[in-house]
């Protein structure tokens, strides 16, 4: 158990709205959280997915979260189980995101560079303003479409003109965001 953690959330509780503090619990939270969804789903993507849902969760019920690692194992596993009830198992297609996967024949430096370069572009959706943006892009990297984002978003009236318009602006924004980052 990283006492690191629990101060932190403590200090999380104390003043939310402290910028510093909540950047490194978060940051502390991935750490710890990752590896624990990624043991139950094998899969970095999905273990992802559930560890921003659980991140989700936490800063929507900060005050009512008294033991943050019992708290944080049992949410991580139980929305392992529910997504896994939901959407069964199953081999990717021929024309599945999955087949773009880094080359294993490439060379570790390669593949670090890869996982630095995701890890570097999952954090600056993460700071993006707009939390529409945000929820488009992060989409947009699990590799959807312009219909099944309109779904996430409960905007399936929308015209897929009104979609394509919202996902272009979401990536010039992120663009926008990298060059500033980077420059």
């Amino acid at each position: 158990m990283n006492k690191d953690l629990v101060e932190l959330f403590a200090a999380y509780q104390q003043t939310p709205e402290n910028e510093k503090i909540r950047r490194q619990f978060f940051e502390s939270f991935f750490k710890e959280a990752l590896p624990i969804a990624y043991k139950l789903t094998g899969d970095h993507y999905w273990a992802e997915s559930i560890v921003q849902q659980v991140a989700e969760k936490i800063w929507k019920n900060t005050a009512e979260i008294q033991h943050i690692y019992a708290w944080m194992h049992r949410v991580i596993r139980n929305t392992f189980y529910n997504e896994r009830r939901v959407t069964p198992i199953s081999a990717p297609s021929e024309n599945s995101a999955d087949l773009f996967l880094p080359d294993v024949s490439q060379s570790p430096l390669q593949l670090l560079e890869y996982a630095e370069l995701s890890v570097s572009l999952l954090e600056t959706i993460a700071r993006m303003k707009n939390p529409l943006y945000r929820k488009v892009l992060m989409c947009l990297y699990d590799s959807m479409s312009n219909r099944e984002i309109a779904e996430v978003l409960g905007r399936e009236t929308d015209s897929p003109r009104t979609i394509a318009t919202l996902v272009y602006r979401a990536r010039a924004a992120l663009r926008k965001e990298l060059e500033k980052n980077h420059s």
